[in-house]
């Protein structure tokens, strides 16, 4: 079993406490709320619904009613082609239309009209114009159709006055299509003489550019360009090498020149040198002399030698001295050191030699200065061709450096003369293609503006020969559903924000409290009806409600068994939820069950308790408060099987006071003793103070909740009443809860009832 909510704990905030904005939408409510209530929000709305109907009906006037019908073909209808103008939904199209049949130029243009001025119907409206749009009605009966209608008590003038909006309207609005359409071909014919004005001036300056380059092509001139900038980078590959080459040849020809100004240096010592050796009468060391001149020219002696080896004086000595010492070598091997043959051989090839050197110092001195003398031709020869050769190196090298700053500025200009032929050849092609498309819409709207009109007057007013009944039915209708809805809808909602108790969900879920039982709701022709007890459908509903009393019995004797229970507080938040008839019926159980058992009528100030049991009213409880009887006296009991009862006695303002000091109190704590339990039957909590002036004196509470009665915002603000109180709440017992909530349909369905046998 389910423990009772501890004392001075308050029950979590449900959906129950929340403010009615912030709940959400409780469909299962909604259909309480209509169960409950669609009786009576039938009722109410049909009343209601049909005196506005009546009102509507017979206050609404039935005027004449003129109209005229336009056509407005869904599609533009085309004889080739599709311009270029702007397509709209047909949709937008036509509500464009129908507003623009209201518009003032069009109903201004309509009352100028002398037809319509000199109408009594506008004659009699101090602003027409206003008048007009207001009262014009401009409405779509079919896709294609526009209807514009007036209504009114003179059927000629109404006809009249459609006919001419429809005029004006064909005229101002229709027509000015037609025109704009026209003046668009205008414009775009002018467009083409400009466009082609400026593709002429283009074509010039394509042709001077094209005159200039060689060529109109843009690719041509890309070639072009890029061998020009191949040629010039060749030209400054070759400028480097040519500046390279120059540099060399400069530095050549001051090495030739210091050369040439060493050897002049040389030749005038060397004269100086030979002057001197003429003064003298003979020169002693011809080795000297020889070695001085050779240091003077600074001649290689491996020239000089090769330069004497080619001397046919030197050169047949030196084969004879040859000779000789082979010839001494073959004779070393053959004969002895002392042979004669060996000497003069050897003084032979002495005189040989001597000779040979001789020969050597006479050709010496000629020899050298042969080679002086060619080495001067050589250098000569070689300066004058390195000058030559830096000649021609700085005539490359000018005409290298003319031709690059000339492809170089032919560069810069053909680039910037290419780009703007690339800039004019592109200008051109998206101008023709411009040019193109204007001709082609030209044509093509040439030909389309000879297309039917989209628009056309589909059927002109006529004067209306009849009044406008139809429109009054079905207004008077849309009045009386309308309010019949309203009120419906209103009262079941109404009713839904009651927050009613409708199901065991709601007392569990919302309201936090477990289910110690469910009685159901007995009908009132079962209760009432005259028939005799062992009537089987009397039997049946006695029956359920006897099972469904002993089952909360059954909870508060086990409570009671556990915790000690014994004084437990029957409390309802608002009267009419059924408490004093849940208190009669569970001590009545009570007593069945052989507990002694004590019903003490607190609800003094509506007592029920005595009317239940046929007892007198006094005394009773409010006579003990008093102190005019002792408790023991005022207790009585009908018969054997029913419990003990104490009556409420009569009530007045003393009673109260008596109970605020807490007197009630001590009277059930000294009835603790002599009763197996003890039923306090209370006042509704909210209305009135008495019950929570009761309640301290009992162990726990037990909410009375009647369906479809109670409502969840009411009984949650008891139950925190009574938490405040630090009072127990032991659970709820639910009266007139669905048959499937508390599983007694097999009751229904079998007949099954305890303690009669034989019903069927």
């Amino acid at each position: 079993m389910l423990p009772a909510l501890p004392a001075g704990q308050v029950p979590a905030i449900t959906t129950a406490m929340m403010p009615a904005e912030s709940r959400p939408i409780d469909h299962r409510g909604l259909w309480s709320a209509f169960r409950r209530r669609w009786l009576w929000a039938t009722l109410g709305g049909g009343i209601v619904g049909l005196c506005a109907a009546a009102v509507v009906y017979f206050m609404m006037e039935t005027p004449y009613h003129a109209f005229a019908e336009i056509r407005m073909k869904s599609v533009q209808e085309r004889l080739l082609f599709n311009t270029a103008e702007a397509q709209t939904s047909f949709q937008t199209f036509k509500q464009t239309q129908m507003k623009l049949v209201k518009s003032p130029f069009v109903l201004n243009a309509a009352l100028r009209r002398p037809e319509v001025a000199r109408l009594t119907t506008v004659r009699g409206e101090n602003h027409p114009v206003d008048w007009l749009e207001q009262e014009v009605e401009v409405s779509s009966p079919a896709t294609e159709f526009i209807r514009i209608s007036l209504r009114g008590e003179h059927p000629a003038d109404l006809a009249a006055i459609v006919n001419a909006v429809t005029t004006c309207y064909m005229e101002e609005i229709v027509n000015s299509e037609e025109n704009r359409r026209g003046e668009r071909l205008r414009r775009l014919e002018r467009i083409q003489s400009n466009l082609e004005e400026e593709l002429r001036t283009k074509y010039m300056s394509q042709r001077r550019l094209a005159e200039t380059l060689h060529t109109s092509d843009s690719e041509t001139v890309t070639v072009k360009h890029q061998l020009d900038l191949e040629y010039f980078s060749e030209l400054r590959k070759k400028l480097a090498e040519t500046r390279f080459e120059l540099t060399r040849a400069k530095i050549q020809l001051a090495v030739l020149e210091n050369a040439r100004k060493e050897a002049e240096e040389r030749n005038r010592a060397s004269e100086e040198t030979e002057s001197v050796a003429d003064d003298k009468k003979s020169v002693t060391d011809t080795d000297g002399n020889s070695s001085d001149s050779e240091s003077t020219h600074n001649i290689p002696e491996e020239l000089i030698l090769a330069r004497l080896a080619q001397e046919p004086q030197l050169e047949s000595q030196a084969t004879e001295v040859l000779q000789l010492e082979r010839q001494l070598e073959t004779l070393k091997d053959r004969v002895k050191e002392d042979h004669p043959e060996l000497a003069r051989v050897a003084a032979k090839l002495e005189a040989g030699q001597k000779e040979y050197e001789k020969l050597e110092q006479q050709l010496r001195p000629a020899i050298i200065e042969d080679l002086i003398l060619q080495r001067e031709r050589q250098s000569e020869a070689t300066l004058t061709g390195v000058q030559s050769q830096i000649e021609l190196l700085q005539a490359e090298y000018d005409y290298l450096t003319k031709e690059l700053e000339n492809q170089k500025a032919d560069e810069k200009r053909t680039g910037t003369l290419s780009y703007e032929l690339e800039t004019v050849n592109k200008a051109i092609e998206q101008t023709e293609k411009i040019v193109q498309n204007v001709k082609d819409e030209i044509q093509r709207l040439q030909i389309e503006l000879q297309s039917p009109s989209r628009i056309a007057l589909h059927r002109k007013a006529e004067p209306p020969r009849t009044r406008e009944t139809g429109r009054k039915l079905k207004l008077a209708s849309v009045a009386g559903f309308g309010m019949f809805g309203l009120i419906f809808i209103g009262v079941i909602w109404i009713e839904s924000l009651t927050r009613r108790v409708c199901s065991l969900n709601t007392v569990v879920d919302e309201l936090r409290m477990r289910v110690i039982g469910g009685v159901p709701l007995v009908p009132r022709n079962v209760t009432g009806s005259p028939k005799p007890d062992d009537d089987a459908r009397r039997v049946f509903w006695k029956s359920r409600l006897t099972e469904s009393i002993d089952a909360a019995r059954t909870m508060i004797l086990k409570e009671s068994e556990n915790s000690g229970l014994q004084v437990v507080l029957i409390a309802s938040a608002l009267g009419g939820e059924g408490k004093s008839t849940l208190a009669c019926h569970l001590s009545s159980s009570l007593a069945r069950a052989g507990r002694k058992t004590l019903l003490i009528d607190g609800d003094m100030r509506r007592p029920s308790v005595h009317e239940v049991f046929d007892i007198p009213l006094g005394p009773g409880l409010s006579e003990v408060l008093l102190g005019d009887i002792d408790a023991e006296d005022a207790i009585t009991s009908p018969n054997a099987d029913a419990p003990f009862i104490l009556p409420a006695g009569k009530f007045d303002r003393t009673v109260l006071r008596q109970l605020s000091m807490g007197k009630a109190e001590q009277i059930v704590e000294s009835l603790r003793g002599q009763y197996d339990l003890i039923i306090l039957d209370s006042s509704p909590i909210l209305p009135v103070t008495d019950t929570l002036l009761l309640a301290p004196a009992a162990d726990g509470v037990v909410f009375s909740i009647r369906r479809d009665v109670s409502r969840v915002s009411k009984v949650s603000a008891a139950s925190e009443r009574l938490a405040m109180l630090d009072i127990p709440i032991l659970g709820a017992v639910v009266i007139g809860i669905d048959q499937s909530a508390y599983g007694v349909m097999y009751n229904e369905r079998y007949r099954y009832a305890y303690g009669y046998p034989g019903t069927k």
